[in-house]
């Protein structure tokens, strides 16, 4: 009966581990598509300027001019950044900060 018992209590455990790291898959951060775009920003919603960047890019170059990467949810694709916003352009050249003559 006991081993009936153990058998039955790892099964839960074991299943109970496989989905959990299921709903882990699911619900992490997908890596976010940045090649070919012609700039990149790199920041979070709660920074005013990056907001602000980015708005500048859409008034600019029209709407989908860049790639946004929220730094919050994709910490991995901002390791190393000090401040935002950080925008990429095209050539590989690393903006930190607003800037205007993008």
């Amino acid at each position: 009966m006991l081993k009936k018992i153990l058998k039955n209590k790892l099964f839960q455990a074991v299943v109970a581990i496989l989905i959990a790291i299921r709903l882990y898959d699911l619900l992490k951060p997908k890596k976010v598509d940045t090649s070919g775009a012609d700039f990149v920003v790199y920041g979070t919603d709660w920074c005013g300027y990056t907001t602000k960047q980015r708005k500048h890019l859409d008034s600019k170059y029209g709407s989908g001019s860049h790639v946004y990467v929220n730094c919050d949810s994709n910490p991995d694709q901002c390791k190393g950044m000090k401040g935002f916003p950080v925008t990429k352009k095209s050539n590989g050249d690393m903006i930190v900060g607003f800037n205007s003559q993008l």
